[in-house]
């Protein structure tokens, strides 16, 4: 209070945002004192314009002329709000330009910078501008023998609201090159991983461009190993055009039964296919999804390769190995040349599991550890057989074995 007493500025006056007298105000509105009855009432028709107008900008193609009109209210509700001060006047009445409601002005001004447009933020400071001309030409017409106002009060003021709208458009450039280059880098992000995408599988392209994800980890994972029998023989006979069409035509068909179990392609190794279920994130039915997906293969083969026959082309046939275990996931390369991966037993497992099919006679041959890990996970399976135990290269006695 005591500053305000230096100031000789009314307390009542001193703390009215907006304008609406807090203190002394409510006793002489109790009392039906029309100035400020009007003043509420230029708020509640300002706020019911403003709904409207924001309607009309949610519906309309073009919102520009809604952002002009919404600013252009604002201004003109400040206006409205500081005008009943000056036709009705306190006999400590000071000014226009002296008092604290002017302050609505340039947070008017300032606040058109919300709406992301340069155009918008100039003409609110504009208007803000218009509406405190109008209020001290008013003042100085009304109560020009209580009020004179000095050439510093009218460079601060104008100052001030040219500061306001100069923050206004700053804001706007400032959020709308923030915005900009915000854009830019997510349209980056993507086109790079729309890159990888074309390489490498999408699951494995956001474990490449996500940050701290590329830490080596041990988990345990499902390995899937399918490879094309006598393709090798056949490839020296075809030409390298029709060659690579149909590997990528076979490809079309088989990896779709991968994807659809949620499997991660990790390799293509010629004409063979490494996938892996459980990577990025494991979901508790890898086992499940890798044997699904082994069968699922086998049956897009027979249609794939009836397809193929109506082009005249011979049947392609293929070998799939299943196994579940521990791996290493991780980045595996040089510093030019990275691929994420997984490593260990469980891959060689695969690997050998799927060339026994070879010998076997079996299109699909999963180990006894992926069959067990799929009962315990509950889920759907096909119809499995067990198989004979069989020896595998690098590995110590006999591993049991299911076909499909």
């Amino acid at each position: 209070g005591q500053w305000l007493s230096l100031l000789d500025v009314e307390p009542e006056l001193a703390l009215t945002p907006l304008g609406v007298e807090l203190v002394y105000a409510g006793d002489e509105m109790l009392a039906g004192v029309f100035k400020h009855w009007l003043t509420v009432g230029f708020m509640v028709g300002g706020m019911v314009a403003s709904v409207a107008i924001v309607r009309a900008q949610a519906r309309a193609a073009d919102r520009q002329p809604w952002l002009l009109a919404g600013v252009l209210l604002d201004a003109t509700l400040a206006t409205l709000i500081i005008l009943p001060s000056v036709l009705w006047p306190r006999e400590a009445h000071l000014g226009v330009l002296r008092a604290p409601d002017l302050l609505i002005f340039p947070i008017v001004a300032i606040g058109a910078g919300i709406r992301m447009s340069r155009q918008v933020a100039v003409v609110g400071g504009l208007g803000s501008m218009a509406g405190i001309a109008a209020l001290v030409a008013l003042d100085l017409t009304r109560n020009g023998a209580v009020v004179r106002y000095g050439p510093s009060e009218i460079l601060l003021t104008t100052v001030l609201m040219v500061g306001a709208i100069l923050l206004s458009v700053g804001l706007v450039v400032f959020v709308q090159g923030l915005l900009a280059r915000v854009e830019r880098e997510a349209r980056r992000a993507q086109q790079l991983r729309d890159r990888f995408g074309a390489y490498v599988a999408e699951e494995l392209a956001d474990i490449l461009l996500a940050p701290g994800r590329l830490e080596p980890r041990r988990c345990e994972v499902a390995v899937l190993f399918s490879d094309l029998r006598g393709f090798t023989s056949y490839s020296q006979a075809t030409a390298p055009d029709a060659l690579v069409d149909e590997l990528n035509a076979y490809f079309e068909a088989v990896v779709s039964a991968v994807r659809a179990e949620r499997g991660v392609v990790d390799k293509y190794i010629g004409d063979a296919v490494m996938a892996v279920f459980g990577l990025p994130e494991s979901h508790g039915d890898e086992a499940c999804r890798a044997i699904r997906a082994a069968v699922a293969m086998q049956a897009a083969l027979e249609r794939h390769n009836a397809v193929r026959a109506e082009h005249g082309l011979p049947p392609l046939a293929q070998g799939v190995g299943v196994h579940f275990g521990e791996v290493v996931a991780g980045p595996v390369g040089t510093a030019d040349r990275v691929q994420f991966t997984v490593l260990g037993d469980t891959v060689n497992v695969a690997a050998r599991l799927e060339a026994a099919t070879k010998t076997t006679g079996a299109s699909v041959l999963i180990s006894g550890a992926a069959v067990e890990k799929a009962r315990q996970e509950g889920g759907a399976l096909p119809d499995l057989v067990e198989g004979e135990a069989l020896e595998l290269r690098g590995r110590e006695g006999r591993l049991p074995t299911f076909r499909a």
